[in-house]
């Protein structure tokens, strides 16, 4: 009789696994639509999308607020019944206007609260780094989040910002150099009139798996540096150290181990708590992803700071990860999504392409992901 029960309960777990990873991955959907009308909320206000990462004032000089480089996802929170979560940052607006110092320092008792309280709204469920701990400790610590923004098809000008200078990007959703200065949108962000691909056919977030605290080998979460070249010059590609042929999306799928493919080659040059680190602070490998390597597969970045690379989506569900598109609804992008050229040589594109040493223009080398990430390549791609 005991063997009996124990056959069926190996029989009767993994359906019972199943159905929870269904609940949990229907959970992380509905998740995502929320910050989906939450970013559709944000723009009816103010005719526009959020900015990718930016302050809210000017500076001493009259430049854009360097330390301002909060994420999309704080100035959507007032659209998300999380209003109050919101003005605790507000309260600790100094005398200049300008928000406190910047979001990967401390900021004192009242502002911790605002920024190292998780928001469960930016968890999925299905991630258990996300929810089990904060990342740091006492005034220094940070709420983790399982969603990223889109930066598109880009593979260079990955940067934060400084004018417009660094993250000049314009092929994704969160388009760089968009800012604010003293209240007002100092550049231009994206709108709905800018998705010339359509809000359909065009992704805005997705999911990513928060990185451990301490280095890990793990390809979901982990972040591989120095690749192609150990420059962290906020520069064009021509002056970042890479030679020609050594940034090919192809090397960084080979940085994963042949003997194991959910573990990088190397134990060397491996980010700590990147990925998901903070939904507070808006720098590229905390909360960006490109649509250029499929989910769930490595991240790369050149150096050791947020320039030139490959930031992955990646999910805990079986398969993929879940997307948000532009127009609010969510679809579950493959792994074995098509990509295109594996071969774009961002230093000497091949001759089909633009020869500047700039972002991809026009038709995406990426495939269908990368047609999915540009908002006016002119493709009709669609999932």
């Amino acid at each position: 009789m005991i063997a009996i029960i124990g056959i069926l309960i190996a029989l009767l777990l993994p359906a019972v696994q199943a159905a929870r990873e269904a609940a949990r991955r229907m959970e992380c959907t509905n998740k995502l639509k929320q910050i989906g009308l939450g970013l559709h909320n944000y723009h009816d206000s103010h005719n526009a999308f959020p900015p990718f990462a930016a302050g809210v004032s000017g500076d001493s000089s009259g430049g854009v607020f360097r330390g301002g480089l909060y994420s999309s996802l704080v100035f959507i929170l007032p659209y998300m019944e999380q209003g109050t979560r919101y003005d605790l940052l507000k309260s600790s607006i100094g005398t200049d206007g300008a928000w406190p110092s910047m979001p990967w320092v401390g900021f004192g008792a009242t502002v911790n609260s605002f920024v190292g309280n998780p928001i469960p709204i930016y968890w999925c469920p299905s991630d258990p780094n996300v929810s089990a701990s904060i990342y740091g400790s006492g005034d220094t610590q940070h709420a983790r989040t399982s969603y990223c923004l889109s930066l598109g098809d880009t593979i260079r000008s990955m940067g934060a910002v400084d004018g417009a200078s660094m993250h000049t990007n314009n092929r994704g959703f969160f388009a760089g150099g968009c800012g604010f200065y003293k209240g007002k949108h100092a550049l231009k962000c994206t709108t709905f009139a800018s998705l010339l691909d359509g809000s359909s056919n065009t992704i805005a977030c997705s999911e990513m798996i928060v990185a451990p605290v301490s280095s890990s080998p793990k390809i979901k979460g982990g972040v591989l540096t120095n690749f192609g070249g150990t420059s962290n010059a906020y520069s064009d590609a021509s002056t970042v150290g890479f030679g020609t042929g050594s940034y090919l999306p192809t090397n960084c799928l080979q940085s994963r181990s042949s003997t194991d493919s959910t573990i990088y080659n190397t134990t060397t040059n491996l980010r700590a708590g990147g990925r998901g680190y903070t939904f507070v602070w808006g720098y590229t490998e905390n909360i960006a992803f490109t649509t250029v390597l499929p989910p769930n597969s490595p991240s790369c970045l050149g150096g050791t700071d947020n320039v030139m690379g490959y930031l992955s989506a990646s999910s805990h569900h079986s398969g993929g990860a879940n997307t948000l598109r532009a127009d609010g609804s969510v679809v579950f992008v493959s792994e074995t999504i098509d990509c295109g050229s594996n071969t774009y040589d961002v230093k000497t594109p091949p001759a089909a392409y633009p020869s500047d040493k700039k972002d991809p223009t026009g038709k995406s080398p990426f495939g269908v992901w990368g047609a999915l990430g540009s908002i006016n390549g002119g493709e009709t791609a669609t999932l």
